[in-house]
């Protein structure tokens, strides 16, 4: 111990994911205990009317837990979530989406402030078409893709499906590990246009020389494109750790931000050397959010959050605009934060969809609520 205090406060989050699994007991409370420490999940399914008849929409988690900061208590709460989720996936051997953080606010007793952070969402699909090609580019890519038969062109074929999965994927180590494995199917093409051996090593027990072509090709292609091997040797640790070690999640995420894109751009020109199609260079869009926005902010002169009460959130109230949407299809928006609850608030800050970026912003607005 350094003698600091700790400036961890205690926090209760609030989740939900798609599920064809419900509980008989509602609600139900799980005691997750991984090696982090000790940790319980409240979950309840929430129904609405479909043609008459009631069908589960999502279910619901809410979560207490010790963290510095509303955005950790997320990235915790969420890892805890998606435990119990796949728990319940292998229990009930029917889908289970992912989990995705609603609400995250300081529950700490007897506090006059309390930060928190709220996400809305909101489907991507519906929107414009934001990126127009000309259809002779697409036929130039299925002629490609066609004149590869057998092997070559199977391997294709997943090479495509795992980079069309990675462009629509949000979660940045999925999309990391879809690109990679587009990479993988190509390996023996990219071995063999490249002129590489597969690499070798020792067995550490029998000092038998052993072969392994899975990344040889890949590390060659990278070293090609200018990447080099600090690039081949940060990706494939990564690799390793997502589906392996699994290391702490907030750390394993943010390398994967840094390290899509560009093995983005790897796996697009492997294929375009496969299929020996050049293209234009394209506008790469990042994957869009499917949240509207989220917003960051403090709960004042809220002492009492006892366990069993309602808890304060929001309700976001959206008036359109005139003004054009962005190039994202993202329509521009005014909006008023309302609470659930009596007790007043303010709006530190906005993140609002913007262009290719989600940027902190103003555009949507709201005044603390007085007297409430």
């Amino acid at each position: 111990m350094n003698g600091q205090m700790s400036t961890k406060a205690r926090y209760v989050v609030w989740l939900e994911a798609p599920t064809h699994a419900v509980l008989k007991e509602q609600p139900a409370t799980f005691v997750i205990a991984p090696f982090l420490g000790e940790q319980q999940v409240t979950v309840l399914p929430r129904w609405r009317k479909k043609l008459g008849q009631l069908v589960c929409d999502v279910i619901q988690m809410q979560t207490a837990l010790e963290a510095a900061s509303p955005d950790e208590a997320i990235v915790l709460a969420s890892a805890r979530a998606n435990r119990w989720l796949a728990a319940l996936a292998f229990a009930a051997r029917v889908p289970v989406g992912d989990a995705r953080a609603l609400f995250a606010y300081d529950a700490t007793p007897n506090k006059e402030e309390r930060q928190f952070v709220q996400y809305f969402f909101d489907t991507p699909w519906p929107r414009p078409v934001v990126v127009a090609v000309e259809a002779s580019m697409v036929q130039e890519v299925v002629n490609g893709w066609g004149r590869h038969e057998g092997k070559g062109h199977w391997a294709l074929s997943r090479a495509f499906f795992w980079y069309r999965r990675g462009l629509r994927e949000p979660n940045p180590a999925d999309r990391f590990t879809y690109l990679w494995f587009g990479l993988e199917a190509l390996e023996p093409m990219l071995r063999a246009r490249l002129n590489v051996r597969s690499e070798t090593s020792r067995c550490p027990s029998c000092n038998r020389l052993l072969e392994d072509p899975s990344t040889a090709g890949i590390k060659a292609h990278l070293a090609a494109g200018s990447r080099g091997d600090k690039f081949y040797a940060r990706a494939r640790k990564l690799r390793v750790n997502i589906l392996h070690t699994v290391p702490y999640d907030f750390e394993l995420q943010e390398e994967s931000r840094h390290l899509a894109p560009p093995l983005e751009q790897a796996l697009r020109s492997a294929i375009e050397a496969a299929i020996e199609c050049s293209l234009a260079p394209a506008s790469r869009l990042p994957p869009l959010p499917d949240f509207l926005c989220a917003v960051r902010g403090r709960i004042l002169g809220l002492m009492d959050v006892a366990v069993g009460k309602r808890h304060p959130h929001f309700r976001l109230r959206r008036v359109p605009t005139r003004e054009k949407p962005s190039s994202l299809g993202v329509p521009d928006f005014d909006g008023e934060l309302v609470p659930v609850g009596k007790f007043k608030f303010t709006v530190d800050g906005w993140l609002v969809p913007r262009g290719t970026l989600i940027a902190q912003g103003q555009r949507v607005v709201s005044e603390p609520v007085g007297g409430a």
